[in-house]
């Protein structure tokens, strides 16, 4: 793994790519999250301004399909229908895997909640992260990569997602935020400005509700 400061607030660890020099120049203020994600950030503690500390532990899903066939054949396997709502690939799950023992190790204690994408790749890794506790995840569609052009951010249907049934037993439906169909943006890339609304308005929303001393 490699390691780097970012913006003062983390010790960022990417464990699948071996050039982190553009990465490094992202914050965890980034609004881009394809150049965000990338990163597999260690636990980062925020000050909450009221008399302690807010525990963050940023996570980046494991090598997916589109991943490996992307560097295998280049940007058209990104445009390929074939990998939409990729999953990881035997690679992936066990990088989520080493970043369930690289956590254990830090001893941040049980996190009082687990936020995630509600794509595949996201889930795969968050069950291989957290594989017991927390029981369940909230799915919120904020945390998407940026929507548009590339099939493997095309999430698949709530009612799919809800029928396997490991996705089934560990999304929490009560806090979970997935519309009913996919989000998507036609006609290109989702904007800057929409992609950092979206993500932004998470981020205050998790600060919000994080108590001093929380993970």
């Amino acid at each position: 793994m490699f390691a780097f400061q970012v913006a003062g607030e983390s010790i960022a660890f990417n464990p699948n790519a071996e050039e982190v020099s553009k990465a490094a120049k992202h914050t965890i203020n980034s609004s881009d999250m394809r150049d965000l994600l990338p990163i597999l950030l260690h636990p980062s503690v925020i000050p909450s301004g009221q008399g302690g500390e807010r525990i963050i532990v940023w996570v980046r899903h494991g090598q997916g399909e589109h991943n490996f066939w992307g560097e295998q054949y280049g940007d058209t396997a990104w445009y390929d229908m074939k990998w939409r709502d990729a999953k990881l690939t035997d690679k992936g799950i066990q990088q989520s895997k080493a970043a369930h023992e690289r956590l254990m190790k830090a001893g941040l204690g049980t996190p009082v909640r687990v936020y995630v994408s509600p794509l595949r790749r996201t889930l795969e890794t968050a069950i291989g992260v957290f594989p017991e506790t927390p029981k369940q995840f909230t799915c919120d569609d904020r945390l998407q990569e940026r929507l548009g052009e590339h099939p493997c951010n095309l999430r698949s249907k709530t009612c799919d997602i809800m029928g396997v049934a490991e996705f089934a037993r560990r999304i929490d439906k009560k806090t979970s935020k997935m519309a009913i169909e996919p989000p998507w943006h036609e006609g290109g890339f989702e904007s800057d400005e929409s992609l950092r609304a979206r993500t932004m308005a998470f981020k205050r929303e998790v600060m919000r509700g994080l108590k001093p001393g929380e993970v």
